[in-house]
């Protein structure tokens, strides 16, 4: 586990500096943009952002790369590095809904937001992140066919909230085949669509062919549920120490991942984890129970299995680079992230 992570800390930091020029950047104006919040906003909050992979800007500055004509040894459009900031403070902005609705007490190591300031205002600032994100993106819009950008943004960010909304109306009573149909929508909405959007509009923004923009949007779609799925592994054998929050928290949140699924469908109809994930009244006893169930189980490893799948098509899509080193730099770090 913890050469695995190396190996995605490794990767991250190769990604880093293959693009060191437009990361420098990215960063001055994202610190830059959050100044006018600092009051709001907070020391821990800063500090989060600090502690970010900031993994959606990246890919975003890499597709620019990889389909760009510009010289490596020279900067990206302005518009370019803007739009990677509001990726990255719309998905803080998530982040901090998430924990409201999770009751999550620590994100990236911190007090999250809503365990040092409350819900009520924890869902102000996890506002106005998202709101500063479009007003970011809308300002790097420098031509008319930037402008579809726009809207697919817009719509990107209703996706992500209809997600997060579907995510907590789940019913572990629902059979299998409708569960897993059902959480591959829920992830393709609060997860893909997010890293699908700044792999396209890494291409769009700097006038890529169709085809590349088309095999940009599936990378992305396949990795978001790579991604998901190995983060939802990640809540059931990762401990506080190694993820910044506690373990098994989806579990204590009734939130039905793909792994919980997997587990459901080899155990009898009652049984300890269905009674959590139903809502029920539990004990501790019941917990541990539940937990052991799940460690055991075979469906933890079909989980992962399939997000191999996704990762295995999501670097399909990069044939069509051959070995460009930007995609050989989205290929590994992909890699990594489900070896992690």
């Amino acid at each position: 586990m913890i050469a695995a992570f190396d190996n995605y800390t490794q990767n991250l930091s190769n990604a880093r500096e293959l693009i060191s020029l437009d990361i420098e950047r990215f960063e001055i104006i994202l610190f830059k943009t959050l100044k006018t919040q600092r009051k709001y906003i907070g020391v821990n909050t800063l500090e989060a952002y600090k502690r970010g992979k900031k993994f959606r800007p990246i890919l975003l500055m890499l597709s620019a790369r990889l389909n760009g004509k510009e010289d490596p040894t020279k900067p990206l459009p302005d518009k370019i590095i803007r739009a990677a900031v509001s990726l990255e403070m719309m998905h803080t902005g998530s982040l901090i809904h998430d924990d409201i609705v999770d009751g999550a007490t620590l994100r990236r190591g911190l007090p999250s937001l809503n365990a040092e300031r409350g819900h009520e205002e924890a869902l102000l600032i996890g506002n106005m992140q998202m709101i500063e994100s479009m007003r970011s993106f809308v300002g790097a819009v420098r031509s008319k066919s930037d402008l579809r950008l726009v809207r697919y943004y817009m719509d990107t960010a209703f996706t992500l909230c209809r997600g997060e909304i579907d995510e907590l109306r789940q019913k572990p009573s629902w059979k299998t085949a409708f569960l897993r149909k059902r959480y591959l929508r829920t992830i393709d909405r609060k997860t893909g669509k997010l890293i699908a959007l700044a792999c396209e509009a890494g291409a769009r923004l700097v006038d890529a062919r169709i085809r590349e923009v088309i095999a940009m949007e599936k990378f992305g779609m396949y990795s978001g549920r790579a991604f998901q799925i190995m983060d939802d592994l990640k809540d059931i054998f990762h401990s506080k120490e190694d993820s910044g929050k506690e373990q098994f928290i989806d579990l204590k949140n009734r939130k039905i991942s793909l792994p919980y699924i997997y587990v459901l469908e080899a155990l009898p109809a009652q049984n300890p984890l269905k009674k959590i994930l139903s809502g029920r009244n539990y004990t501790e006893a019941d917990f541990q129970k539940a937990t052991t169930l799940v460690l055991r189980s075979p469906g933890i490893y079909k989980a992962y299995s399939e997000a191999r799948v996704y990762m295995i098509k999501a670097i399909e899509q990069l044939k069509i680079y051959e070995s460009n080193p930007y995609a050989l730099c989205l290929q590994h770090l992909l890699e990594s992230v489900i070896n992690n």
